[in-house]
């Protein structure tokens, strides 16, 4: 740790021990110019005073400088940073910095969030894709998409339904993940099974295809290819491509409410005996179809597909 100040006004035995730029400076790896650049700019920076008015960094002004470091590491703009900086109190600061609860997961969260809102309200569609693209390159799909993307969307439902957020804002960010999603998938190298062995989609009439995205691109994660379908497949069409091509495995995702009706039943019984059916998505409830399997998140339907 580098050394407190000796300035001979802070001399006093009671006096909580502080730093100067330069110090903190080699502590963090962080330029004394861009500490300066903190200070004017954000307001992080020291803010303990000596007898003869030499501003310090004391150890939670350190800490905050910290977790703006860390913040910017993964991508999050200066101002973002210093806001999310700004709004934990020292207990949290401490907390943070030792690694425990809020941890950095709680913390880039948020973060995360609220750049991601930030830019639908300001339509800025690079931004977004260099968020969306920026957590899936460095957390991959099965971290990002639970601890960063899904409340991100969440968020922007909720904005749109308080005004907050125009649906113009929601569809580009809607737009612009799917594009990330389809970018990160074929930046990996999916042997080629032979024929259609995984075959994903929505269900029919439902819209919501951004969780089947993830899923296509989670499987590329793990070495294994699909065949996107996209929102609104139908039963019928489905049982028809399932007869043609004998596929292992068929994932429908539902967001909204599905009920029995005759044609469902008929496509799920008609499907060829070595495919295996399985369903994701809250729009499934109590609905239940002979032979399908029910995952509850992302990494379950990942591995029941892996391991099928």
């Amino acid at each position: 740790m580098a050394a407190a100040s000796s300035d001979d006004d802070s001399s006093d035995a009671s006096a909580p021990l502080t730093w100067g730029v330069g110090a903190v400076s080699q502590r963090l790896g962080v330029t004394s110019s861009t500490l300066r650049t903190w200070e004017r700019r954000y307001e992080i920076g020291p803010t303990f005073r000596t007898a003869g008015g030499h501003r310090r960094y004391s150890a939670h002004d350190i800490e905050r400088v910290d977790v703006m470091r860390r913040l910017l590491d993964r991508g999050v703009t200066a101002r973002e940073a210093a806001r999310s900086a700004h709004a934990l109190d020292p207990a949290e600061l401490t907390a943070l910095i030792a690694g425990e609860k809020p941890g950095d997961s709680d913390l880039a969260r948020e973060a995360f969030v609220a750049a991601v809102i930030g830019a639908v309200q300001v339509i800025d569609p690079d931004r977004l894709s260099g968020l969306f693209s920026g957590a899936l390159r460095r957390h991959g799909v099965l971290a990002a998409w639970p601890e960063l993307l899904s409340p991100a969307l969440v968020a922007i439902g909720e904005g749109w339904v308080n005004g907050t957020i125009d649906i113009v804002g929601e569809h580009i960010a809607s737009e612009r993940l799917s594009a990330e999603l389809r970018l990160h998938t074929r930046s990996f190298a999916v042997s080629p099974t032979g024929h259609t062995a995984v075959v994903l989609a929505s269900a029919e009439e439902d819209q919501h295809s951004l969780p089947v995205y993830a899923l296509e691109s989670a499987l590329a994660e793990q070495g294994v290819g699909s065949l996107m379908l996209g929102a609104r497949v139908p039963w019928e069409s489905l049982s028809n491509l399932a007869r043609r091509t004998n596929p292992e495995l068929i994932f429908v995702w539902a967001t909204l409410e599905r009920h029995f009706d005759g044609s469902l039943m008929k496509a799920v019984t008609e499907l060829p005996e070595q495919t295996r059916l399985v369903l994701g998505g809250p729009g499934w409830g109590s609905l239940s179809l002979p032979g399908a399997r029910r995952v509850g998140d992302l990494s379950e339907a990942v591995h029941a597909i892996v391991d099928r």
